[in-house]
């Protein structure tokens, strides 16, 4: 069996070609790859103006709504205090009612009502 010596960066080109592309597809290949870094930074940046815009939209909402926007709740606090064996002791106080706003988002220093009517006991420790 005769052997031919044939080079290596012949043999490699001549049977591994790798398929043509057209002038396009080279011109816009550059443009649309972006590394996995730059997809989180836009994902990131797209929820954040998201987030701008709602709460943006939920203020408006309440200062269109003026005094409607706003509600009570009534809140049960009551004091957890540490004895000296380590176990709580607790004393409840008389329910108060607490101004919130009917909206997503706390505004104007309210809490929202959705938010305050879910934790209506309201835990003070000592």
């Amino acid at each position: 069996m005769v052997s031919h010596h044939v080079p290596r960066w012949f043999a490699d080109r001549r049977y591994h070609k790798s398929p043509r592309r057209s002038t396009i597809d080279r011109r816009m290949s550059g443009a649309w790859e972006v590394g996995s870094l730059e997809v989180i930074r836009r994902i990131a940046l797209l929820i954040l103006v998201c987030l701008a815009v709602l709460y943006t939209g939920d203020y408006a909402w309440v200062r269109l709504r003026g005094s409607n926007a706003f509600g009570t709740v009534l809140v049960k606090p009551y004091y957890a205090v540490r004895q000296k064996n380590g176990k709580p002791d607790y004393y409840f106080l008389d329910p108060q009612t607490q101004a919130c706003v009917h909206a997503l988002f706390p505004h104007l220093g309210d809490p929202p009502c959705w938010y305050l009517s879910g934790h209506a006991r309201r835990r003070i420790e000592m």
